[in-house]
């Protein structure tokens, strides 16, 4: 006796996800289709009516959440420091004489990105003919005109046109940090 192996029982108390599907949703339209008579005229209008501003109340407030969320993330990372930094950073190294004219152009060193734990770390593409040693010497005065407490200069390894200026804004207790992760730490 051949057997029809593609078919398959299932066991007992079992169900396909059609059968769900149909359960949960096929004999609901069904009852409401056969029944529809039953149904009062304006049950649509009383169903709208309390199902709308739940929603949108529960849209604004997830709305709100998220508003809430994206706010805290910018404002403890990447995006507060940056900008915090970039609205000063022209008129800063200005004052410091790290800016360079030629003809009518005013020219800046390129903030390239604001990153760190404890300090920031300000990394920045120096203009043609500048040298580490003119940054090095300007330094405390970029370390008051960005409200840091102390500030250092390192090299990127693999690239001579920039440098990252390191600025300390914390207090004594986490110095002990700041340094570990300075020198290649955790």
């Amino acid at each position: 006796m051949a057997t029809n192996s593609s078919r398959k029982s299932l066991p007992s108390g079992k169900s396909t996800p059609g059968a769900d599907a149909f359960m949960l949703f096929g004999i609901p339209v069904a009852v409401f289709v056969i029944y529809r008579q039953v149904v009062p005229a304006d049950l649509k209008d009383r169903v709208l009516a309390v199902v709308v501003p739940v929603v949108i109340g529960a849209g604004a407030i997830l709305a709100a959440v998220g508003v809430a969320v994206v706010v805290s993330a910018v404002a403890k990372g990447r995006g507060f420091r940056w900008l915090r930094y970039r609205r000063r950073w022209a008129k800063a190294l200005d004052t410091a004489r790290l800016t360079a004219r030629r003809g009518d152009e005013f020219l800046v060193p390129k903030l390239v990105s604001v990153t760190g734990r404890g300090a920031d770390v300000v990394r920045v593409q120096m203009l043609d003919g500048q040298a580490p040693g003119a940054f090095a010497r300007r330094l405390p005065g970029l370390v008051k005109a960005f409200g840091a407490r102390e500030g250092a200069l390192r090299l990127v390894e693999n690239r001579p046109t920039e440098i990252e200026l390191v600025f300390t804004k914390t207090t004594a207790a986490s110095k002990a940090r700041v340094a570990k992760s300075l020198i290649g730490g955790a």
